[in-house]
């Protein structure tokens, strides 16, 4: 056989070898399955990833793995997560031995998921230490800042009037960057009896150090000592919990390992990612070990895959009309993310069940333009005989194209979703010029307007937030609440984007409100189809450019001054 010639049935053989998992008693490298947990409330499974709470108001969800674990004698545990930029309140892991046991939810808010403010028994989680990773502060709580860490010890029942009083920390500490930045983050969590440490992104060193024992508790922060918890068996049920209040925030794990004592390990997730001897990529679009590099577009559009390797080493690619998948390890670790059982699957170089290695030139780009809707995924294997594989894997990009479509929004009261030109919209402009400004996304706010450059959730209309706010088309500002009815929708056309409200009420009200806005090819931003309002607040019609406008007309010509914060008028309905 040829030297340079392998088999694909060789390599489907000898990547499907699965590497034994470690010690772990628990082990979830992605959340692509989330058997063995229980969710409460809002958390869910969302792809690979467990999602604690989407962004909307008073969200709370918990996660429990479904058996008790041994804890008293020493532990290590390691989770990779997410929390969406700015917003509130946070997310918790949190060892427990409450009687609600894997069905245990509290209250929303700076509660977090395992207290209540005011204190309210029936809906408080007892016999628990709770790392805290809040995002909010609280100053009913004795939150030192916006961004901390803090460990509380909750033995019984709390004495305070709110439950998650920093009475009960037992150590807090701010960490080196803003954890709420939308960025992948690890926090291992060691223990041994008498010690708890807290391992931030990989640090040598603890991030936070406390004197802490399962059986004897802890000194509270200000000098009083707290009772340990009540395990009988040495054993504990354990998980994570997120929630929001009035401001937004996603919290999502990526991945969890639990095991006997000892030190931090390498939490890898289900993804390759590229390196020195194996590098793909479509636009240049790179992904990290929880998240993968996918690249949407249009139909019609043109892309470029890259490929890079050392010189003259042998490679081939392996690419399907398929999705990636969350993969399988090879014996030395790597992950497979293409999706061998594909029956589009086919290689590169040719050769048809076979993987055809040839000399890599180094660097080399290939354009492609695809004019239909399609999933293409890829993943480049070079030969490598330093590597314990004997070959080094690429990450697996994806490709995704998807022709023009209306995109229905999910909106909540008072907030705001920003909406890309390109995919999955697919503009037939990729910027729109707004006051001499080009932008290429729109933010389309729930209270009836179009902001560029920035969104406002500001449900007051008044005639000088309009004319001194940030840019933006009001079809009608005022309180609506798409939340509670009608549809929000934004299509586009051969004319251009059009943001269509339909049918959405005023807040508390039943009423109906439609209008239409158009923004054109040419660069005009029309507002139209009324249905006749029935409002009882007042209400803005018009394009701003914010920043201090004024009347371009200074009172002469056409003006409605007069009736500038007065919404549409009976009978001018288009």
């Amino acid at each position: 056989m040829n030297p340079r010639t392998i088999g694909l049935f060789m390599v489907v053989a000898t990547v499907a070898t699965l590497v034994p998992l470690s010690p772990a008693q628990i082990n979830y490298p992605s959340f692509a399955s989330t058997a063995g947990m229980v969710l409460n409330g809002t958390a869910t499974q969302s792809g690979n990833v467990l999602e604690l709470n989407p962004a909307t108001g008073f969200a709370v969800g918990t996660a429990w793995f479904q058996t008790q674990q041994p804890v008293t004698g020493g532990f290590v545990t390691t989770f990779a997560f997410r929390m969406s930029p700015a917003g509130a309140d946070g997310m918790t892991f949190i060892i427990h031995n409450d009687a609600a046991g894997t069905g245990a939810i509290a209250q929303a808010g700076g509660s977090l998921g395992w207290t209540s403010e005011p204190l309210v028994a029936a809906n408080t989680m007892i016999n628990l230490l709770v790392i805290e990773l809040d995002t909010w502060q609280n100053g009913n709580f004795g939150d030192p800042d916006n961004n901390h860490i803090s460990v509380h010890l909750v033995p019984t029942l709390p004495t305070t009037v709110n439950g998650a009083d920093e009475f009960y920390s037992i150590g807090r500490v701010t960490p080196p960057f803003t954890m709420a930045d939308g960025q992948i983050h690890t926090l291992c969590i060691t223990y041994t009896p008498g010690t708890l440490e807290l391992f931030l992104d990989g640090s040598i060193t603890p991030t936070l150090s406390i004197p802490f024992d399962f059986a004897t508790g802890a000194m509270n922060l200000t000098g009083t000592q707290l009772a340990g918890l009540n395990l009988p068996n040495g054993t504990a049920y354990m998980g994570f919990t997120g929630a929001t209040g009035g401001a937004l925030q996603t919290n999502e794990v990526f991945a969890w390992t639990m095991g006997g004592a000892g030190p931090c390990g390498t939490l890898a997730g289900p993804y390759e990612t590229n390196n020195a001897v194996s590098s793909l990529d479509f636009d240049g679009a790179q992904g990290t070990s929880f998240v993968p590099a996918i690249t949407a577009g249009c139909v019609g559009g043109t892309f470029t895959a890259n490929s890079s390797a050392t010189v003259a080493a042998p490679f081939d690619i392996l690419y399907a009309l398929d999705s990636i998948i969350s993969g399988f390890p090879t014996p030395a670790g790597q992950r497979v993310n293409i999706n061998l059982a594909s029956p589009s699957l086919a290689n590169v170089n040719g050769g048809g069940l076979f993987l055809n290695l040839v000399p890599h030139p180094g660097t080399f780009v290939l354009p492609l333009t695809i004019a239909f809707p399609v999933t293409l995924s890829a993943q480049q294997v070079v030969a490598d005989v330093t590597h314990p594989d004997t070959f080094q894997l690429s990450q697996a990009p994806e490709l995704s194209t998807v022709a023009a479509a209306a995109i229905l929004l999910t909106l909540g009261d008072d907030n705001f979703v920003e909406v890309p030109f390109a995919a999955p919209l697919c503009a037939p402009m990729s910027s729109f010029s707004f006051y001499g400004t080009a932008y290429t996304s729109i933010f389309v706010n729930s209270n009836g307007s179009v902001g560029f450059g920035s969104g406002d959730g500001d449900f007051t209309a008044t005639v000088p937030e309009f004319q001194n706010g940030s840019p933006r088309a009001a079809g009608l500002w005022t309180d609506l609440s798409p939340n509670a009815g009608g549809s929000v929708t934004v299509s586009s056309s051969a004319l251009g984007v059009t943001v269509s409200f339909l049918g959405v009420p005023q807040f508390g009200t039943g009423n109906s409100n439609s209008f239409d806005i158009l923004l054109d090819i040419a660069g005009q931003t029309s507002i139209s189809n009324y249905a006749a309002p029935a409002l009882t607040v007042a209400s803005i019609v018009g394009l701003t450019p914010g920043g201090g406008a004024t009347d371009p007309t200074g009172g002469l010509g056409l003006s409605w001054d007069a009736l500038a914060g007065s919404g549409p008028q009976a009978g001018l309905a288009t």
